[in-house]
């Protein structure tokens, strides 16, 4: 739910009364990404991760547009570690700020991201 105050908002989380299934299609390195750059994780030769990013030169960001772990290797780290190193590319580039974004009904992505650190807005 979405509580509104004068000139702010506030997010509440509640539980839906049934689940519901949701999902999208999306094409990797999209042509509105301005140079995307991806991060693979492999566990024995095979990519069992992603992370995809790219730059937002006006305003020296790089937004994350994608991360995906296999169902069957999450929660094992994988996507810490490729957090981790976006987080290092973004200081070796000078970005000033990492921005992502989610549905809200992506309650995984969102505990994620927060426990990572990200704030939201």
């Amino acid at each position: 739910d979405l509580i509104k105050e004068d000139f702010s908002f506030t997010f509440v989380l509640k539980k839906l009364d049934k689940i519901e299934k949701r999902g999208f299609k999306d094409k990797m390195c999209a042509e509105w990404l301005t140079d995307p750059h991806l991060f693979g994780a492999f566990i024995n030769e095979k990519l069992v991760g992603f992370i995809e990013t790219s730059k937002e030169e006006w305003n020296s960001r790089l937004r994350v547009s994608n991360i995906l772990i296999d169902k069957e290797y999450r929660h094992l780290g994988i996507g810490t570690k490729l957090m981790e190193r976006v987080k290092i590319f973004a200081k070796e580039n000078k970005f000033r700020q990492i921005v992502l974004e989610t549905q809200s009904c992506n309650v995984n992505a969102i505990n994620f991201y927060l426990k990572k650190g990200s704030k939201t807005v």
